[in-house]
């Protein structure tokens, strides 16, 4: 047993930093179990990132601080086309105190741009739709509409009971 406070402090910030490392290898290892599974499933064509997931969420428990583990979640998450998980992972990986990865600004980047480029070819392709749709189309929709309000049901919060309205009521039940 060590008597002396200052030669017991050293052994334990030695122990401290020895356990760390290990700590640290072994996640690092964990990684690379998790690159070279992804890897076999990349060469057999195949989506199944399971047994890669697990290592990288083993590696991610470890250390948490690490941003790798977040990286490569995020990379198959982008395989598997879940881009949600993939902002959040991507997102994580750069907060990491620790060991941020600064490459995943760039992937957040290329991800935020394919979203928008997609939502703007979904708005022009919605506008030549509706260029396309004829003046007495649109007036024979008005006509229809006119007499068919459509039905509301409106829960006032902690109530059970709904109360039903017409659209052209809206007004007067949001004032009560």
């Amino acid at each position: 047993m060590l008597r002396n406070p200052t030669v017991a402090r050293s052994v334990h910030k030695q122990a401290g930093k020895r356990t760390k490392f290990a700590i640290m290898s072994v996640q690092r290892s964990l990684i690379c179990l998790g690159d070279i599974t992804r890897y076999k499933e990349n060469a057999n064509d195949s989506n199944n990132f399971g047994r890669a997931r697990n290592w990288y969420m083993q590696a991610r428990a470890l250390e948490p601080r690490n941003g790798r583990p977040y990286n490569q979640l995020a990379i198959l998450a982008v395989r598997t086309r879940r881009k949600l998980d993939a902002v959040y992972y991507y997102a994580r990986s750069l907060a990491t105190i620790g060991n941020p990865i600064l490459t995943a600004r760039e992937s957040l980047i290329a991800l935020f741009d394919d979203a928008r480029r997609k939502l703007e070819y979904t708005r022009r392709k919605e506008g030549s739709k509706n260029q396309k749709t004829t003046v007495s189309d649109q007036e024979n929709k008005a006509t229809k509409s006119k007499g068919n309000n459509p039905m509301q049901i409106w829960c006032k919060p902690g109530s059970h009971h709904p109360q039903e309205s017409s659209a052209s009521s809206k007004t007067s039940a949001t004032s009560k």
